[in-house]
């Protein structure tokens, strides 16, 4: 912005040289402090056009006051070169200055005029990048909130059946197994905590987001035995991050209800967790039976985890789906240490 302005200046001394024929010499030591001062009341010009939007039906109202809004500022100006010029013929004990203000009239009330449609093109292109931004912003924050309901109605879904099948597996554990059963309570209590613990929050270090998917992961290791292998490779230098809270559970729950249960022996699910010097990756892999109707997804957890992703890291928080004959993976970006909604 100050090498344009350099370069407007310097344009005009040029070009008033020519009109009023003078010296480089008399065009700067003129114009630096009438085109400063015309600077200052360009900046003014900003409240006018916060003040008189370019919409609605009174527009033709907005340009008769810019109209005549300029004709004063630019009256005005020109005024302060008159006073600016006689008071260089008292320094200089010459009339040189009057007569070049004189020679020059025209060509500075049409620099002045010039310049105050520019500063006004410049306000209001300023402003409607401002309500582009802020309605941006707002569908962010609509699409965020949007995304969070959906996922309270997963949530919602998700504890009654989680609830259900661990209350139904505790007698027969209790009578068989008493440690299993005291583990199972155990988890399935730390699992509903955090839900309570996070569910309104921002932000969560993803050692807790990774300690409450392992929790879950136990209580489905009891129910399914062995069916079920938990395989985690996880960079220690990730864990301290900070995330979106719930953004793991959904990957899992469909890994295990779409790829894990669907298979006759079961299989991996393997978690994996990366770093780099902007994004933290996510991966997670699971088998899975392509023909079986159980493996069919609906999809509605991983469109919410994406929406979610996008209402809080933008287009820099993405999910990829992989997908071959017997094995479904997904990888998710998160980017680092970044504020979000």
């Amino acid at each position: 912005m100050g090498l344009l302005g350099a370069l407007i200046s310097a344009g005009i001394v040029f070009f008033f040289t020519a009109a009023a024929q003078a010296t480089v010499r008399e065009a700067v030591l003129l114009l630096l402090p009438a085109l400063t001062l015309e600077m200052f009341l360009g900046l003014f010009s900003w409240y006018l056009c916060r003040f008189l939007p370019l919409e609605g039906p009174r527009l033709a109202n907005t340009f008769a006051a810019h109209f005549l809004t300029g004709l004063l500022v630019n009256a005005f100006w020109l005024t302060s070169i008159f006073l600016y010029s006689q008071l260089l013929d008292q320094l200089f004990e010459t009339r040189s200055w009057s007569a070049l203000y004189d020679r020059a009239l025209f060509f500075l009330a049409g620099i002045g005029l010039g310049l105050y449609v520019i500063f006004i093109l410049l306000h209001y292109l300023v402003l409607a990048l401002e309500k582009t931004q802020a309605a941006e912003q707002e569908a962010l924050q609509q699409k965020w909130l949007a995304s969070e309901a959906e996922l309270n109605a997963l949530k919602n879904t998700i504890h009654p059946h989680l609830i259900f099948n661990s209350l139904a597996m505790l007698p027969p554990l209790i009578a068989a197994a008493p440690q299993q059963a005291e583990l199972l309570v155990g988890r399935l209590s730390d699992f509903l905590l955090y839900n309570l613990r996070y569910s309104k929050k921002t932000t969560v270090p993803l050692h807790e987001e990774l300690q409450h998917v392992k929790d879950f992961l136990e209580i489905e290791t009891l129910r399914l035995n062995e069916r079920l292998r938990v395989e985690y490779r996880i960079d220690p230098s990730v864990l301290n991050e900070p995330v979106i809270p719930f953004i793991l559970q959904p990957l899992v729950e469909n890994a295990i209800k779409h790829g894990i249960r669907t298979t006759l022996d079961g299989g991996t699910l393997a978690i994996a967790m990366t770093i780099a010097p902007a994004f933290i990756q996510v991966m997670i892999r699971n088998p899975y039976e392509k023909n079986s109707a159980s493996g069919k997804s609906s999809g509605l957890g991983l469109e919410t985890l994406r929406k979610r992703l996008a209402g809080a890291y933008g287009a820099a928080g993405r999910l990829r789906i992989l997908q071959d004959q017997n094995e479904f993976t997904v990888e998710m970006q998160i980017p680092r240490q970044r504020q979000v909604l």
